[in-house]
């Protein structure tokens, strides 16, 4: 009778080395992130653009003024934002642990919104997760993700929100 004698440290290496793509595949994405250089709630935040899965591209949105696309998560529930040109206002439903986030928003001004601004809307309204690194946000919705940094001046869009709705807000 023959005996073979294996090498077991060259196995080890052989069965890592096989199943290091399985376990870089299955890494949760949200543990190689940065942490958040601000907070969700509480921060003005102005979109960057429209992201899609296909492509790391994003589509700027039109038109472009440092006062539109923005997006106000207040403590207590309360959202708030603006599209091209209309305010908006309603709740939002955030779960940290899992990272979801759900908002729910309405048109307070009627004036005629852009492309643009009808698209954003409408993706706001099915807006499932969030993700932040560093200071980049990005809500998910079916059809890709928003992607949002700090707004610039934020004390004008709280001027305007607090001279709508007064201090506490509208809810």
């Amino acid at each position: 009778m023959k005996t073979t004698h294996i090498n077991h440290n060259v196995l080890k290496v052989q069965l890592i080395i096989a199943a290091l793509p399985f376990l870089i595949a299955n890494c949760d994405r949200s543990e190689q992130l940065l942490p958040p250089d601000q907070p969700l709630v509480g921060t003005v935040w102005k979109l960057e653009g429209f992201g899609s899965p296909d492509t790391s591209a994003l589509i700027i949105p039109q038109p472009v003024s440092e006062y539109n696309y923005q997006l106000l998560l207040e403590s207590g529930g309360n959202a708030y934002g603006k599209s091209s040109v209309n305010h908006m206002a309603g709740k939002y439903m955030c779960d940290e642990e899992k990272r979801t986030l759900g908002i729910d928003m309405q048109v307070l001004t009627y004036a005629l919104d852009t492309p643009d601004g009808q698209l954003y809307i409408e993706r706001l309204s099915k807006i499932y997760r969030y993700e932040m690194q560093g200071d980049i946000l990005r809500l998910y919705h079916p059809e890709g993700y928003l992607q949002y940094r700090p707004a610039g001046d934020n004390a004008s869009f709280r001027e305007k929100i607090t001279g709508l709705f007064g201090e506490t807000g509208w809810l």
